[in-house]
């Protein structure tokens, strides 16, 4: 079905810009007695792996225990539609534009951004569909982040920490985490596998429950981190009384899109978007067997944002490209900060076919950096199928 009206509307807001606090949002919310509050929350946050911890707490709920959940995710690739799903099923076209009817008619002077009226949208949507659980993944993940309107959620995961948004958060590390920090509230568990002086020092003066989790998990993902995001999610759920054999059961078995994933055989697809990330992705290829590796990269990150990440480049071949998304960057602006070896390419479909010309036995393709450039290169294999 088309979008109709209100979806278009929501959409033109995209472009609005973030806004800096919450004290819209909560007015609106409290206007209407405070719904978010009905809920019962697992809010997953920070930087890295928010969405492998989400979608393990959403499918092991759901798969396993067979419970009603509500997911929440950003961003999305085709349709807002992707943000707000229940037990698998994304809501409906016509549901989506009438929730954002009566949101946008209510809070017109609240002048919402986009982000904000999605959140909105599926809080009322999952107390309307009487969920039994809700999993939220923050956006930027800081202390004035859209979905940070929950006074007490079941549990809060801090699953990493790592320079991003750094002209939103700032430029060094503890200027993040400051940003960051107040995301977590008090008498409410924090699970992470992070523990240093920061934290330990709000922890004693902001009543925090901080539980920190070394222990590894066995799951049937990629790379060594997937085992401690496992690690979080079973024993946050164990504390909460959930069986011990399920969870274990549907961790080992979960299934996560665009993380490290062999879409062919000697294609291999990962939305790695910081250097932390990259670094972990560089670790994963050095396990594989291959004779030269074909990449193909694309960014809606400004210039100086992965600058550093540019240096450290050294793959043998890079095709830089650009994605179909309105906020992608043409590869003419980074093209003089990436060294050797490098290729422009602009149309993702174009980039593929060559580097699938160029590849011999034993070489290996990646396809990396922008989940948008993800989405692309899967739309133009699915088609040619």
């Amino acid at each position: 079905m088309k979008y109709v009206k209100y979806v278009e509307d929501v959409l033109g807001l995209k472009n609005a810009g973030l806004k800096s606090g919450r004290d819209n949002i909560l007015k609106y919310l409290a206007i209407k007695w405070n719904p978010q509050n009905r809920l019962k929350i697992f809010h997953v946050a920070w930087t890295n792996w928010k969405w492998s911890v989400t979608n393990m707490i959403y499918q092991t709920l759901y798969k396993e225990f067979w419970f009603k959940v509500g997911i929440f995710i950003s961003p999305h690739l085709v349709k807002i539609n992707e943000r707000i799903e229940i037990n698998w099923i994304q809501i409906w076209d016509r549901k989506l534009d009438n929730y954002f009817w009566k949101i946008l008619e209510e809070t017109r002077e609240f002048n919402f951004s986009f982000f904000e009226i999605c959140v909105l949208t599926a809080i009322m949507y999952f107390i309307d569909q009487k969920v039994d659980y809700a999993v939220f993944e923050v956006g930027l993940g800081w202390t004035y982040d859209g979905t940070n309107i929950f006074k007490n959620p079941l549990a809060i995961y801090i699953t990493s920490i790592s320079s991003d948004h750094t002209h939103i958060l700032g430029k060094s590390l503890s200027s993040i985490q400051k940003n960051k920090m107040w995301i977590i509230k008090s008498w409410v568990p924090v699970y992470t596998p992070i523990w240093n002086k920061l934290m330990i020092e709000w922890t004693k003066k902001a009543w925090w429950i901080l539980k920190t989790i070394k222990g590894k998990i066995p799951t049937n993902l990629n790379w060594s981190h997937q085992k401690r995001n496992a690690g979080l999610v079973y024993h946050s759920l164990i504390d909460f009384g959930f069986d011990s054999k399920k969870v274990l059961n549907w961790l080992q078995n979960i299934k996560i899109r665009w993380r490290v994933e062999f879409i062919e055989p000697n294609i291999l697809l990962d939305w790695c978007h910081n250097i932390w990330w990259f670094r972990e992705l560089k670790k994963f290829l050095k396990t594989l067997k291959y004779n030269h590796l074909i990449t193909i990269f694309a960014t809606t990150k400004e210039k100086n944002d992965f600058e550093s990440f540019c240096n450290i480049i050294d793959w043998d071949i890079k095709i830089l490209t650009k994605s179909s998304v309105y906020k992608a960057k043409d590869p003419d602006e980074f093209e003089d900060i990436i060294s050797w070896n490098k290729i422009i390419i602009k149309n993702p479909k174009e980039a593929l076919k060559y580097a699938k010309s160029i590849k011999k036995d034993w070489d290996l393709i990646v396809i990396y950096w922008s989940l948008f450039l993800v989405w692309d290169i899967l739309r133009t294999l699915k088609n040619k199928k």
